[in-house]
């Protein structure tokens, strides 16, 4: 299959599918993995791999325990950790409640009153 046409590996063993025995980056993200150009992880995991890199990603791991992190080995340069797209799921970000208390709408001047 072309570069960029499958899915990046989110195990060792899609890794050892694709022939590979090392990889370059991890990137990390609190989100699952969605290979979509609208999510950050996947911009950049996409642009290092279009640079000649090899990309693995961890989606959603345990961050209770170092397991998932040693899961695939050790990379060769570097781990890029995200945080998830905020506002996805009413995350941090929002409280936890992200449709429960909606931002009053304020319309008319600048200074919040009505018109």
């Amino acid at each position: 299959m072309e570069k960029g046409m499958e899915f990046l590996p989110v195990s060792r063993e899609e890794m050892i599918d694709r022939g590979w025995y090392y990889y370059d980056f991890l990137v990390v993200t609190a989100d699952g993995y969605i290979d979509h150009p609208s999510f950050g992880t996947t911009l950049i995991a996409r642009l290092l791999e279009s640079r000649g890199y090899r990309v693995a990603i961890l989606p959603q791991p345990d961050w209770h325990s170092a397991e998932d992190f040693r899961a695939m080995g050790k990379p060769r340069y570097g781990v890029l950790i995200g945080g998830g797209e905020p506002g996805l799921d009413g995350g941090p970000l929002h409280g936890g409640k992200a449709a429960a208390d909606p931002r009053p709408v304020q319309r008319g001047r600048r200074d919040g009153q009505a018109a």
